[in-house]
């Protein structure tokens, strides 16, 4: 990917990101990392997000749940 200076966990949330836009749009595609992290790192980074909750939240919600939660109320 060419990341500098970016901290580990950042590093994998970009990776993981970019991994999950182009599956989104269904391109042929390669993420790669570049020696400044590796695949096990990425694939934990990757399994702490299944503690987000967009309905539940930590400390009253995530912003994304907050704003759904106002969007719904409308």
């Amino acid at each position: 990917m060419g990341l500098r200076d970016v901290e580990p966990e950042k590093y994998a949330d970009i990776a993981n990101a970019v991994w999950m836009l182009l599956e989104a749009i269904g391109c042929d595609f390669t993420v790669t990392p570049d020696g400044q992290d590796d695949a096990t790192a990425l694939d934990k980074r990757w399994d702490d997000y299944s503690d987000v909750s967009w309905k539940h939240g930590d400390r009253g919600g995530t912003p994304q749940a907050k704003a759904a939660k106002v969007d719904r109320q409308r």
